[in-house]
C-alpha cells in the first residue's frame, strides 16, 4: 500500500486525538470520585501492540501517558512469562497498579483492554485514574512517614479484570475489600470501563471510515514525523555535557537528598545520566524507573511543546539509571510521595536544557504539589477520603511574568471547587488566594504561591500533608531572585503552630473549628530586578502580586511610584 496522503494523516490523527479526547470525557462524567470528575487526575490513551504511544487525551494527566506506555509493556512481558499471550482475546480487560512496573503509586489504577481487528490486535486502549483510596495504613493511602511500600496500600500486578467481556467478580472483591470507600472506587472503576468501551466504539467508526490499513499506515507515519521534528530542534542544541542538580527538604539535621543531572547531546540524540543522585530513602520519597523516564520526558516535552506525543517523540531519548539511586527505586522501597521527588526531577532536567538553550527555559517553578488528604466522618455517618493537590507561581521567561494559580508542570490537574467540597463534607475554604511577595523578583517577575486555609467544620478531620521546597526555595536565574518556600501551619484556639522547613505530617487530628494552613511556593524570577519596568512594578502592586513594601525595597518605589 503507498503512503497516505497529507490529508489523510491529518484527518486520522485529528480522530484519533478525538477518541482519546471522548474516553477522557467518558472517565470524567461518569467517575464518582471528584479527584477524577473535577481535578482531573486521571488519563486516556491508545497505544500500539508492542506498548508504544499512538495519541493521548488533551486533558490526560501527562506523566499518565509515559506510564501507561510502561504498564501495558509490562502486562504483555507478565503474560508471555505466564505463557498467556496467546489467550487474550477480544472483550479482556487487564488491571493493575505496581507502581515498580507501571510507575506512580497504588492510588492511580490502570486499566488496558486490547482492540481487535480481523483476528489480531491493531491496538491497546488505555486508563488511569487516581483513586481516593487504596488501603494502606493512612486514609488517602499517602503515608508519608512509611519506610517500606507495605503501609502504601494494595499493589496489584497484571491481572485479568474481565474475559471476553465478563468481569471477574473475585477481582473486584480483593479490590473492594481493601479500600477504605468501596462505593466510591466500584463507581470509578465502571467509570474507567465506560471509558475503554467508547474508545473501542469510536475506532470501530474510524476503522469503517477509512480502513485499517490506511489507519495502520498513518499511524507509522505520525510516529515518525514526531521523531523528525523532535531531532530537528535537538540538532539545534549545541553538543556538549549539561549539568545541573537539585535537592529534596529530606530530614532536619541530614545531607537532602540530591538529584542530579548529566545531560549530553550528540546531534539529534540525548542520554540523561541520573547515576549522581542519592541512594534510595528510607521515606516514601522515591521514583521508579518508569516514573522516572516519563517525568523527565514530560519535562522535555514543555521546551518543545508543539511536538506530537507518541512513540516517536520519545525515541531520540536514552537514560541511564542506577538501581542504587533514588530515582530507581526497587521493591520494597516505599513510592506513595513520588510526586515530591517529580517536581524535582522536573526541575532538574530543565535547569539542565536552560544551560544549552537560555532563551526558552523557565526560572525555577514552586516544585511541589503540597498534597492534603482529609479523612474523617460524612454528613450522613460514613466515612470519607479525598485528597487535594495545592496550586503555585510558575518561574518566569525572559520574555514573560510566570503564571499564576499554575498546575504542577508533570501533569495537568485542577484544583477543586471549593463550594463542592464544602457541600460533601464537613469542611470550609476559610482562604483560597494569592500569597503576596512569594514569587522571585527580576526584569520578569515570577509567579506568587497560593494560600488554602481548611477548616473543621462541625465534626474533627485527620489531615495528612505531604509536600517539599520548605527547605530549598524555587530559584531565580539570571540575575533573578529566589521564590519563598513551602510553609505548613496547624490554626488552634487562636494561635499558630508551624515548624520552618516542615512539610510532611502525617494523619494530624483538627478539631472542629481548628484549620490547616498551606502556602506554596512561588516561581523564581528572569533577570536582574532593577531592569523590570516600572509601569510593571506598578501593575504588581496593584493587583497583588507584590505589596507596597516590597515594591518599595526591592523595586525603589514608593506608593506604586518611583521614589
Amino acid at each position: 500500500m503507498s503512503a497516505p496522503d497529507h490529508t489523510t494523516v491529518a484527518v486520522v490523527r485529528g480522530s484519533l486525538q478525538q477518541i482519546v479526547g471522548e474516553m477522557d470525557l467518558t472517565l470524567r462524567n461518569s467517575a464518582f470520585s471528584p479527584t477524577i470528575a473535577e481535578m482531573a487526575d486521571r488519563a486516556c490513551g491508545i497505544y500500539q501492540p508492542d506498548s508504544g504511544t499512538i495519541a493521548q487525551g488533551s486533558e490526560s494527566l501527562p506523566v499518565f501517558v509515559g506510564t501507561m506506555q510502561h504498564a501495558l509493556a509490562h502486562t504483555l512481558e507478565t503474560l508471555a512469562e505466564r505463557g498467556k499471550l496467546e489467550e487474550v482475546q477480544d472483550g479482556d480487560v487487564y488491571v493493575m497498579n505496581d507502581p515498580y512496573h507501571a510507575g506512580t503509586h497504588v492510588q492511580d489504577l490502570k486499566l488496558l483492554a486490547p482492540y481487535f481487528h480481523d483476528g489480531e490486535i491493531l491496538c491497546w486502549l488505555a486508563t488511569t485514574a487516581h483513586w481516593a483510596d487504596m488501603g494502606g495504613s493512612v486514609a488517602g493511602s499517602f503515608v508519608p512517614d512509611a519506610t517500606e511500600c507495605y503501609p502504601e496500600g494494595l499493589r496489584l500486578p497484571p491481572m485479568r479484570y474481565a474475559q471476553a467481556g465478563e468481569v471477574d467478580q473475585a477481582v473486584v472483591d480483593v479490590i473492594m475489600a481493601n479500600v477504605r470507600v468501596p462505593d466510591m472506587q466500584l463507581g470509578d472503576l465502571q467509570a474507567m470501563v465506560n471509558a475503554l468501551e467508547i474508545g473501542r466504539e469510536r475506532v470501530d467508526a474510524l476503522l469503517a471510515r477509512h480502513g485499517a490499513e490506511t489507519v495502520s499506515a498513518c499511524i507509522v507515519e505520525l510516529r515518525e514525523r514526531s521523531e523528525r521534528q523532535m531531532r530537528s530542534y535537538l540538532e539545534e542544541i549545541p553538543d556538549g555535557v549539561y549539568e545541573f542538580e537539585d535537592f529534596l527538604d529530606g530530614e532536619e539535621g541530614a545531607d537532602p537528598p540530591r538529584i542530579a543531572l548529566a545531560l549530553t547531546v550528540s546531534g539529534s540524540d540525548v542520554t540523561l545520566d541520573f547515576a549522581g543522585s542519592s541512594p534510595p530513602l528510607a521515606a516514601s520519597t522515591n521514583l521508579s524507573w518508569p516514573t522516572t523516564v516519563s517525568g523527565a520526558l514530560v519535562a522535555i516535552k514543555h521546551v518543545f511543546p508543539d511536538v506530537p506525543v507518541n512513540a516517536g517523540c520519545f525515541a531520540p531519548f536514552h537514560f541511564e539509571l542506577p538501581e542504587d539511586t533514588i530515582l530507581n527505586a526497587t521493591r520494597p522501597h516505599a513510592v506513595g510521595g513520588y510526586l515530591e521527588v517529580l517536581g524535582r526531577l522536573v526541575t532538574v532536567v530543565l535547569g539542565a536544557l536552560g544551560k544549552a538553550i537560555p532563551e526558552r527555559v523557565p526560572a525555577d517553578w514552586f516544585g511541589t504539589s503540597l498534597m492534603l488528604t482529609l479523612t474523617g466522618e460524612d454528613w450522613r455517618g460514613g466515612t470519607f477520603v479525598t485528597a487535594m493537590p495545592t496550586a503555585g507561581g510558575m518561574g518566569a521567561l525572559s520574555d514573560a511574568d510566570g503564571l499564576v494559580n499554575a498546575p504542577t508542570l508533570q501533569g495537568y490537574t485542577r484544583y477543586p471547587n471549593a463550594e463542592s467540597f464544602e457541600q460533601r463534607w464537613p469542611l470550609l475554604f476559610r482562604r483560597r488566594e494569592m500569597r503576596a511577595d512569594s514569587g522571585g523578583d527580576g526584569r520578569r517577575r515570577g509567579a506568587p504561591g497560593t494560600v488554602n486555609e481548611i477548616e473543621a467544620y462541625r465534626k474533627p478531620l485527620r489531615v495528612t500533608v505531604l509536600g517539599d521546597r520548605g527547605r530549598f526555595a524555587p530559584f531565580g536565574v539570571e540575575g533573578g531572585t529566589a521564590a519563598s518556600p513551602t510553609e505548613v501551619a496547624f490554626q488552634r484556639n487562636g494561635s499558630r503552630e508551624s515548624s520552618p522547613g516542615a512539610t510532611k505530617f502525617q494523619d494530624v487530628r483538627l478539631e472542629p473549628s481548628e484549620r490547616v494552613v498551606l502556602s506554596s511556593p512561588g516561581g523564581g524570577g528572569f533577570g536582574p530586578p532593577g531592569e523590570r519596568d516600572r509601569e510593571a512594578v506598578a501593575a504588581d502592586v496593584r493587583g497583588g502580586y507584590v505589596s507596597a513594601e516590597r515594591a518599595r525595597e526591592v523595586y525603589g518605589f514608593e506608593d506604586g511610584g518611583e521614589s
